[in-house]
């Protein structure tokens, strides 16, 4: 009876947690607001720049909201930390295209 009541527990909070944090679902317009930027990004590259990005970014410090920046203001940020996290080409281009289209503008 405890492990059912414990599994349950741990599912409703990282459900909760999923919910809360805004889960990782990429919406239509954060593909049209990163399009409008870059006519390469997609759904998938979006996802996988949100991955990097929460992946690779918290290692070194807390991660900004990405609308503390505005989309006009990201490429110079990405640029400048690329080398620090570590990546670049196409990893580079796809956290662009999160923070692009989370960012709101």
């Amino acid at each position: 009876m405890k492990s059912w009541f414990w599994g349950l527990a741990v599912t409703a909070v990282a459900a909760f947690g999923s919910v809360a944090c805004g889960g990782s679902a990429i919406s239509p317009e954060m593909v049209q607001r990163a399009q409008s930027h870059d006519a390469s990004a997609s759904e998938a590259t979006i996802m996988k720049g949100k991955q990097l990005f929460e992946g690779k970014c918290a290692t070194c410090h807390a991660l900004p909201a990405p609308t503390s920046h505005t989309a006009e203001e990201w490429p110079e940020w990405v640029k400048k930390m690329a080398p620090q996290a570590k990546i670049s080409g196409d990893d580079e281009k796809a956290v662009l295209h999160y923070l692009l289209g989370a960012s709101g503008g």
